[in-house]
């Protein structure tokens, strides 16, 4: 059979994330719809796509989900609920080379929640990042080398208060691309403190 019919060589493209809830979520849009105007050549990130991402898995061979699903759900299970500080603002490897525009989270619990994912994950079999995690929301991705003085308006927001999220559930994301962007698809949540992190 061939790999195109054979539904064990299928692949899907995959993250792990927290969604930003309100009122921070709000706060960031709100700036969003402030930079929109002001700021050129960047692909700006859907409201309804703000997340924080814990995991990006690359593409998944589809029957690795379940056991992936399985091994997410006893690993958070075992992670509390927590408030994060949503602030600053910044780009990624720099405001002088920018290449992707965000917003930072801040909280002692993160790195423990991201760890828990990341070793989730390992324990299903998935190749992990090495890189060290700097837990961030992207608002917008540079799309051409001259974004002119423009970028200096999130200078000035370097230390910009967003407010506080309150993190209760990760989610296991299916990404599929297309001409509009990305369109994230969850294939199971997880509740902090407890739930079996079914649909």
């Amino acid at each position: 059979m061939s790999s195109r019919t054979d539904p064990a060589a299928e692949r899907w493209r995959c993250f792990v994330a927290v969604d930003l809830p309100d009122p921070a979520r709000a706060a960031v849009i709100r700036y969003l719809r402030e930079l929109r105007p002001t700021v050129s050549g960047v692909a700006w990130t859907r409201p309804e796509s703000l997340h924080l991402t814990l995991a990006f898995l690359g593409d998944v061979p589809v029957p690795v989900i379940p056991d992936l699903r399985l091994r997410l759900a006893t690993a958070l299970a075992r992670s509390e609920r927590f408030a994060a500080r949503v602030v600053g603002v910044g780009a990624f490897p720099s405001l002088v080379r920018p290449q992707v525009l965000w917003v930072g989270v801040e909280a002692p619990a993160v790195g423990g929640l991201a760890a828990a994912v990341r070793g989730a994950c390992i324990a299903a079999g998935l190749p992990h990042d090495d890189r060290r995690f700097r837990p961030h929301v992207t608002i917008g991705r540079v799309r051409t080398r001259r974004v002119g003085s423009d970028l200096a308006l999130l200078a000035r927001d370097g230390e910009r208060d967003f407010g506080t999220a309150e993190i209760e559930r990760v989610v296991l994301y299916r990404s599929q691309l297309g001409a509009g962007g990305a369109r994230h698809s969850p294939l199971a949540t997880f509740p902090l403190g407890g739930g079996a992190g079914f649909p």
